[in-house]
């Protein structure tokens, strides 16, 4: 079942960075990276899951945090040039 939601984590990853590359607008761009992070996440995850170490789920934890921050301020820059 792991195996599964890794192929499924792993294919939608690389749906999401072809898309990154064909998509023009800013915003979109910065939306694909955050789902990418998102997947990332998951795959972390699945590797605490599927050989017990605990400190996977750490570095999910500390990857979502970046995510998040990196997120906020490319949406603070996107929103600065706008105006």
């Amino acid at each position: 079942m792991l195996l599964v939601a890794s192929v499924l984590i792993f294919l939608s990853i690389a749906i999401h960075l072809v898309d990154f590359f064909a998509v023009k607008d800013v915003a979109e761009r910065v939306l694909k990276v955050d789902l990418v992070s998102l997947n990332t996440i998951g795959v972390f995850t699945i590797l605490a899951i599927e050989r017990g170490v605990e400190s996977y789920l750490e570095i999910a934890l500390l990857w979502a945090i970046f995510a998040f921050v990196g997120t906020a301020v490319f949406a603070s820059v996107i929103r600065r040039t706008n105006e």
